[in-house]
């Protein structure tokens, strides 16, 4: 009863937090909040809207001009908090961006429209949630729904934090978890009648990652000795997978089109210039290149090559969470290090190793956190859910590439090797629960600025997939359940999150087409679990006999040879230019200003100036005109 009460007290908190203001739904745009200005009417000396359009930040770009002599001024409407100035309405900021900006009207202009705006402003959503024009409401879409703006900020923490609660009272008999969820549900009811602030909590991976590390350790504190064996095979082939990596990446950039070194400088200096996919590669990747300021771009590529080290022992602990023996695990883990894509893509600037880590690592929390509910340690389990959602987070702000990825990872409960199916279904749930309170509690503004770009176009709008390959994964895990399994007796759930696995990779893989290595590198976010589904099917008993160990060795090592070294050993144009201009670079003395044209048309070709002594550097970007004057 008491478990109930609590639940009841976090719906009810829920469902009116979650009730959008007065504002929301009302037909406005943004010509109508600019009218009569946005229509035609002239500004003070001769100044005229030109054009509205969506900015890279999420906010709106306002792009003013006198027709006959030139001058321009581009105001920028951002929501509320997120920078200071003195022109602010109630739900924005408005002021101008001075490099854009030279008119010397600029101050008369942006003081003008901001008096605009306040005047009809009564309380309203994000910037990205107000269609530009009247004709378009309802049918732009670069739009937010409403729904999803209600979780921005201050909302999306205090809905977060109630699924969270909501998932651990389901899990947890604890009266301190009821009085929690009372308090809580009370907090919901008053925040919407009081008024939510307009904050945008900064919470990153200094916060993430150490809060899931202090978890794993609590939950983890004294049971690394139960099973030493696997823990000494676990590290043995993260070892290998480090040397190898280390020895035979290629220690260059992985992506296409230039963007190696935007993403490098990204994390060294500009994020900025990145922060339209997500503040998480800024956050993972910068303390690490303040270690080699001469170097940064070493500094990442080996902590990328360390980062994929560790996802063979992650692979071999899911393979023995979920039924594998310890010979069958040590299997998946040593494919999954030799891989020779998994070789190429280590050391270098791509985001699939750190993505591939948090979502691998929180499957295995996850997973842990189920042999830890049979055990009776529901605290534990707890603590590892939450821990697993803080990774997943961490994941979600790195890249939108990792959105699908972490939505199948709460599906690895159900292979589990310990529990009823109805235990796991409820882990499952339950895991799911707690990942999305924690992304809201954590990340839900940042990722709503990242979704404002893709449906604007900024970053990339991905193609409605087919659904073809729905048909073919099913009929694969058809037969691997009723064809496969009654002839070797594999674990049968696998089968499912294996599936999941390999729907979700196929339905996304054309965003990430770019070149052969981009989209085989993209495949392995999805491939541990089909992996392990595979090895599965092995009877066991051939692991027992070393003529079959011996053999498949044999063939494995002859395939790799033949088929594995090329793909290690290639190395793209790319690769190859970045390696001469950064030799070139290290060459020019650090009181020389580096210029460049870093951007023409869609193409980008920025070059690796961070390297050597610090100087400055110019990437001339058309769109950008204070570049091109510097």
């Amino acid at each position: 009863m008491a478990r109930a009460l609590g639940a009841l007290a976090l719906a009810i908190g829920a469902v009116v937090l979650a009730i959008p203001g007065s504002s929301v739904g009302e037909p406005t745009s943004w010509e109508s909040l600019l009218a009569p200005y946005s229509t035609g009417a002239p500004l003070p000396d001769g100044f005229r809207v030109q054009e509205i359009r969506r900015g890279p930040d999420n906010g709106i770009v306002i792009s003013v001009r006198r027709p006959d002599g030139g001058a321009a001024v581009e105001v920028l409407v951002v929501e509320r908090g997120r920078w200071k100035s003195v022109h602010e309405s109630q739900s924005f900021t408005i002021d101008y961006e001075l490099p854009h900006s030279p008119a010397a009207e600029r101050e008369v202009i942006t003081a003008l429209l901001a008096e605009t705006i306040r005047s009809r402003d009564h309380g309203l959503p994000a910037p990205d949630a107000l269609p530009l024009r009247p004709d378009e409401v309802g049918a732009d879409a670069s739009v937010l729904p409403w729904w999803l703006e209600v979780l921005r900020g201050l909302r999306g923490v205090l809905l977060g934090a109630t699924l969270i609660l909501l998932a651990l009272l389901a899990l947890v008999r604890a009266p301190v978890l009821v009085g929690l969820g009372v308090a809580l549900g009370a907090i919901d009811v008053t925040a919407r009648l009081v008024g939510v602030p307009l904050l945008r909590p900064g919470v990153g991976a200094v916060w993430i990652v150490p809060a899931a590390l202090g978890l794993l350790g609590l939950a983890l504190r004294d049971r690394w000795s139960r099973s030493r064996t696997d823990l000494r095979l676990a590290l043995a082939v993260a070892a290998v997978a480090l040397v190898l990596r280390l020895g035979l990446g290629p220690w260059g950039p992985l992506h296409v089109n230039g963007h190696g070194p935007r993403f490098v400088a990204g994390a060294v200096h500009d994020p900025a210039d990145i922060a339209a996919y997500g503040p998480g590669y800024h956050e993972i990747f910068g303390p690490i290149a303040a270690l080699a300021p001469s170097s940064p771009d070493w500094a990442i590529f080996a902590c990328n090559a360390f980062f994929s080290a560790l996802l063979p022992p992650l692979g071999f602990a899911i393979g023995r969470l979920t039924g594998l023996g310890a010979r069958a695990a040590f299997a998946v883990a040593l494919l999954l290090a030799l891989d020779p894509v998994a070789l190429r893509m280590g050391a270098t600037e791509a985001y699939f190793a750190p993505i591939a880590f948090f979502c691998t690592a929180a499957s295995a929390a996850m997973l842990v956190a189920l042999r830890e509910m049979e055990m009776a340690g529901r605290w534990r389990a707890a603590a590892l859910l939450v821990a697993a959602g803080l990774l997943l987070s961490q994941a979600a702000r790195i890249h939108p590439c990792a959105w699908v990825l972490m939505a199948t990872v709460p599906f690895v409960l159900l292979a589990g090797d310990c529990g009823s199916w109805r235990r796991r279904a409820l882990m499952a749930v339950a895991a799911a629960v707690v990942s999305g309170g924690v992304l809201l509690c954590t990340s839900s503004t940042a990722l709503l600025d990242v979704l404002g770009n893709i449906r604007a176009g900024t970053v990339f709008r991905p193609t409605p997939p087919s659904l073809w390959p729905l048909a073919w994964v099913a009929l694969v895990a058809a037969g691997y359940v009723f064809v496969l399994r009654p002839l070797v007796v594999p674990r049968r759930l696998l089968a499912l999150p294996a599936a999941v696995s390999l729907a979700a990779m196929l339905l996304t893989r054309h965003a990430f087409d770019a070149s052969w290595i981009w989209e085989q590198s993209y495949f392995r976010l999805y491939l541990t679990l089909p992996l392990i589904a595979a090895v599965a099917c092995v009877p066991p008993a051939w692991f027992d006999r070393r003529w079959h160990v011996v053999s498949a060795a044999a063939v494995l090592g002859l395939a790799w040879i033949r088929i594995g070294w090329p793909v290690v050993a290639d190395r793209s144009l790319e690769h190859r230019e970045y390696r001469w201009v950064r030799e070139q670079l290290e060459l020019v003395p650090p009181e020389c200003r580096v210029v460049h044209l870093g951007f023409a048309g869609r193409r980008v070709l920025l070059l690796p100036t961070y390297v050597g002594a610090p100087r400055p550097a110019v990437a001339m970007d058309p769109h950008r005109p204070a570049t091109v004057e510097a």
